[in-house]
């Protein structure tokens, strides 16, 4: 299996756009699986599994790599091409990360109105930049949202872009809870 793929078609880049094909293309990059050991890791029904993966091996993103005999017919297993898959922002249909980021509006909103009387409080920090936090709930926070403006050299952006990336990379890979999107950016304003 290869670390990296390449996607190089509008096809293969569409693939990737649905959700569940995604998931059943991250699903096998995680380790090769036979189709009832996915209809378990992803909770998908086994006839949705078959399409998603014909069609995924027609793309070239999946592929067969042995069959265990049993009565009957043999089980095929599967697995994907690589452990990554990068789409060019020129195949990704937008602005990379736009569907993404829609989808992180929508569950922040959901967070909100499910937290009841919370709300979210403007103000200005000591450094006189605006920050943004939620208040007025006593239930621990399942979403966050924070927002300040920093005055920074190119030097200090860079290693602060450095420690974003190791920070989500510190938590990247742990099992056992709910899956969160993260959004971190930094960008000169």
């Amino acid at each position: 299996m290869d670390e990296r793929f390449e996607i190089r078609t509008a096809a293969a880049a569409a693939a990737l756009a649905n959700a569940r094909s995604r998931a059943v293309l991250l699903a096998l990059a995680a380790r090769e699986r036979s189709l009832r050991q996915l209809a378990a890791a992803t909770g998908f029904r086994l006839n949705l599994l078959h399409y998603h993966v014909g069609r995924l091996q027609a793309l070239g993103l999946a592929e067969v790599v042995r069959s265990e005999k049993r009565p009957g017919r043999p089980v095929k297993i599967y697995r994907a091409v690589a452990r990554e898959f990068f789409v060019p922002g020129r195949l990704a249909g937008g602005e990379v990360g736009d569907k993404l980021s829609a989808e992180l509006r929508e569950r922040l909103a959901l967070a909100r109105a499910r937290s009841g009387d919370e709300g979210i409080l403007y103000g200005v920090g000591g450094d006189g930049g605006p920050r943004m936090r939620r208040v007025g709930s006593d239930r621990p926070a399942e979403a966050a949202e924070l927002w300040t403006l920093l005055d920074l050299g190119p030097a200090d952006a860079a290693a602060l872009a450095a420690e974003m990336k190791a920070l989500l990379g510190r938590y990247r890979g742990r099992a056992g809870g709910r899956a969160y999107i993260v959004h971190a950016a930094l960008a000169p304003k």
